[in-house]
């Protein structure tokens, strides 16, 4: 009587699942990592030859109420491209019906990057000597973009120092200051076609564009000017 039982429920089980998988659309696990493949090499901006793509976590299947569906991938966090990554797979059927999946990847990239040939100090000015190519695998480096050429580098400043060895990345690399604090620089004032100019003393360090305090040699007045070039201020007229 109880396998009797037993055999019947098992029947109307299997019954059930035809039933739902005739009314279901099913997608594999390997269109789920293809889905989430591809929007990895959408995102990533490395090349796509350069990448290795670990999936961790991924359902065997999913389905969705319709015949058909469409895959939609969602990365989280969206500004890191590599390390573990977690991403929403919406299955998107007929007649509204959508159900949503996770997977996870672990992503990493084999790559030419510049690194630091030396120990370069906060606010140095680098030079082609100062960096070279190393290929690295880099798994890690999401919110920092690493540097892939010398002349992206070279004529930089860094926002802080870099030990021998250490990646450079693009957070680091400033503009270089054209006039440093303590400086002799040359002060232009201009006023419709009339040019003056003299000579005084930077206060501040300051890249090209920014307002740095200069003092005024002559008449020992501190004035505000706009970095125009190296060793160059142009004093602010009545505000321009």
């Amino acid at each position: 009587m109880v396998n009797r039982m037993t055999r019947g429920a098992l029947v109307a089980a299997t019954l059930a699942s035809l039933c739902l998988a005739a009314n279901a659309a099913i997608v594999q696990k390997s269109q789920l990592t293809e889905a989430v493949r591809q929007k990895i090499y959408q995102v990533c901006p490395f090349d796509k030859g350069s990448l290795s793509i670990r999936f961790v976590r991924v359902p065997e299947s999913a389905s969705v109420a319709g015949k058909s569906c469409r895959i939609t991938v969602v990365q989280q966090n969206p500004g890191r491209v590599l390390g573990r990554r977690a991403f929403e797979v919406w299955l998107l059927g007929q007649n509204g019906a959508r159900r949503r999946y996770w997977v996870t990847a672990d992503v990493s990239a084999s790559l030419d990057v510049v690194v630091a040939a030396r120990n370069i100090r906060r606010g140095e000015s680098v030079g082609a000597q100062d960096v070279t190519l190393q290929r690295r695998v880099l798994d890690g480096y999401a919110d920092r973009t690493p540097v892939l050429k010398i002349a992206d580098v070279v004529g930089k400043a860094l926002r802080r120092g870099v030990p021998k060895g250490r990646i450079i990345t693009s957070d680091l690399l400033s503009e270089p200051a054209l006039v440093k604090k303590g400086s002799v620089v040359t002060i232009v004032a201009r006023v419709k076609s009339l040019s003056v100019s003299t000579i005084g003393i930077a206060l501040k360090n300051g890249r090209q564009g920014e307002v740095v305090p200069v003092r005024n040699i002559g008449s020992r007045r501190t004035v505000y000017g706009i970095v125009e070039a190296e060793g160059r201020i142009r004093v602010l007229v009545n505000g321009q």
